[in-house]
């Protein structure tokens, strides 16, 4: 694929090694730390509450996997000039002492829960509980008067915190300015995040062709993510064909069809640094013969899609197709051509190429200037390849053996 641009951002390897410098995770989480007092300090707060996992990762550089992603059992506490604190399951808490005992120990890695999303509710008096024990920490370090920064929480837990008297305020705006300026080590990680996809992305290429489902692509892209060592895999969107527009944002077990503009959104995870990388493709032959299957980016006929004017022509084709009434393609110049030639030797040995759509040129048959041919649009549903026309009217004479069908209803009034 040599429309692909050349990559120019480091992604050294993943390991560690002794003989290259790669990422310095000590200075990573350094960087953080020092990332999220900058915003405390200018947004005024005393402390960070935070309850979004990724928030948690950020400050404290814990993790217990995606399952507890965002069900509001785990938070963390960030104040001025204490140590970063976390409350989580009893076993995770102890597991983060032993995995990183210079940063915690007993004091700042405790076992807590806040609900499970109303799965313990308030009769439980957890919440109560986690909003006492805040309180006490803030009031050791002179801070229980000071505005504190929430991230997000559920309501329980907030009704909990003003019960003890502290003032809560909007904390996910400061946690927002503070990842949004990244560190060399950063952009390395979210660079080794892009380069998986990459990889994906050579073997959606490679695999892509007619019969191959939506979901089948989906599958592919979720092995070779974890295969190259990603942490999770929140979505794979697969689009293709009428499906395109609108965006479902789902795939389906839909069969991919020659000529098919086909769509990819891969948002996975490594080493806590996110994708959201997205291509598009169309599913035939490199143009102008057989040597591929695809073209990224492509028109069916080589053509780019680059205009507003084209996008908007094509719109009704492609609801005239979903709708069964014909097909209607665009040359370069704008005219419409209707028939779909193979490009040379015999129809057979063509589809095995999966070829797309060859326009014909204008011909003298041209009478009405739209670069049609009388007989281009043909409506049987019987023919196959290398088979004449049998209903009659001598169709056939004018077709080679070359030609493919067109096995849809001609719609009323068609040019």
């Amino acid at each position: 694929m040599d429309e692909f641009p050349v990559a120019t951002t480091p992604s050294p390897g993943v390991m560690g090694v002794d003989w290259e410098q790669r990422v310095d995770f000590a200075r990573l989480r350094e960087y953080r730390l020092g990332r999220a007092r900058k915003m405390m300090e200018e947004f005024d707060l005393g402390a960070l509450l935070l309850f979004e996992t990724s928030n948690i990762r950020y400050v404290t550089a814990t993790q217990i996997g995606y399952w507890a992603f965002n069900k509001g059992e785990r938070y963390a506490l960030l104040t001025r000039s204490g140590p970063p604190r976390i409350w989580d399951f009893g076993s995770a808490a102890k597991a983060h002492r032993l995995q990183l005992p210079f940063l915690y120990d007993e004091t700042n890695s405790r076992g807590g829960n806040t609900g499970l999303q109303g799965a313990i509710g308030p009769a439980s008096g957890l919440q109560a509980k986690a909003a006492k024990e805040i309180k006490e920490i803030l009031t050791q370090e002179g801070l229980a008067g000071e505005r504190i920064g929430v991230d997000m929480a559920e309501t329980s837990v907030f009704l909990a915190l003003q019960a003890e008297g502290l003032t809560v305020v909007d904390g996910q705006q400061a946690m927002m300015r503070a990842r949004e300026i990244k560190s060399q080590d950063e952009i390395v990680l979210l660079t080794q995040a892009c380069a998986m996809v990459d990889g994906v992305y050579q073997d959606i290429f490679e695999a892509l062709k007619p019969g191959v489902r939506e979901s089948d692509i989906v599958a592919l892209a979720h092995y070779r993510l974890f295969e190259m060592g990603s942490e999770f895999v929140e979505a794979i969107n697969s689009i293709a064909g009428e499906r395109c527009s609108p965006h479902p944002h789902v795939f389906s077990d839909r069969l991919i069809r020659p000529g098919d503009q086909a769509y990819f959104d891969i948002i996975h995870v490594f080493n806590g640094y996110r994708t959201c990388y997205y291509r598009t493709f169309v599913v035939g032959p490199r143009h102008p013969g057989p040597a591929g299957r695809l073209q990224a980016g492509q028109g069916v006929d080589g053509c780019s899609d680059r205009t507003g004017e084209t996008r908007g022509h094509d719109r009704p084709d492609r609801q005239g197709v979903a709708q069964g009434r014909g097909v209607r393609f665009r040359r370069r110049n704008g005219r419409l051509r209707a028939a779909v030639r193979a490009r040379g030797g015999s129809g057979t040995a063509r589809t095995s190429h999966h070829q797309p759509p060859q326009l014909p040129r204008r011909s003298d048959r041209d009478q009405r200037g739209d670069g049609l041919r009388a007989g281009d649009l043909r409506t049987g549903r019987r023919w196959s390849f290398g088979r004449p026309d049998r209903r009659g009217g001598g169709g056939h004479r004018r077709r080679t053996q070359g030609d493919h069908p067109l096995p849809l209803r001609r719609a009323d009034g068609r040019q």
